[in-house]
């Protein structure tokens, strides 16, 4: 299954990169190199997201690994998408601070859990991701005050925390699972 999981997202990357290169080929040079910085710190957090707080136990773990993957790469992808068409986000300003005050408390909570040693969730992993989703959102203030800079950095940063606290809060424990 996570053959066939990989192959599977191996095509669907080749087509997104394909529409991605069509959007960044308007892009000053300035503009797709913070892009791929962007891009690196993405890829680095998702990956170590999607195998160190997902649920590693079982046959399936492949397949689970490559489905979250893709899934945040496709939900950044729409963000830049749905950023180049509107230039704008559905969050304001003022919603920082409670999505800041929402993530410490989630991101306490999870290092207090306990996790089942099957699973491979570890808070040493979750510390380990935390800090490239940090380097992700500054990554992602940098591009958008760059290319976007009608949006307040702000914005970008309340959306990433929101996406970030529900990440958190779904990390498998074995009581959840």
């Amino acid at each position: 299954m996570g053959f066939c999981a990989s192959i599977s997202s191996d095509m669907a990357e080749n087509k997104a990169s394909t529409d991605m290169q069509k959007i960044t080929a308007k892009w000053s040079e300035e503009h797709k190199n913070i892009f791929a910085k962007l891009n690196d710190s993405a890829k680095k957090y998702f990956e170590s997201h999607a195998s160190k707080e997902i649920d590693m136990s079982g046959t399936m773990r492949v397949a689970y690994y490559v489905a979250e993957k893709d899934y945040m790469f496709n939900e950044f992808r729409k963000s830049i998408y749905e950023l180049e068409k509107s230039g704008k986000t559905s969050y304001i300003k003022s919603d920082f601070i409670n999505a800041d005050n929402g993530l410490n408390t989630e991101y306490r909570d999870s290092i207090k859990r306990q996790y089942n040693e099957i699973s491979r969730v570890t808070k040493d992993g979750i510390k380990a991701t935390q800090l490239l989703w940090i380097k992700y959102r500054d990554a992602w203030v940098r591009f958008a005050s760059l290319h976007y800079p009608a949006i307040d950095t702000d914005i970008i940063k309340t959306k990433l925390t929101y996406e970030r606290t529900a990440i958190l809060r779904n990390i498998p424990t074995p009581n959840s699972e």
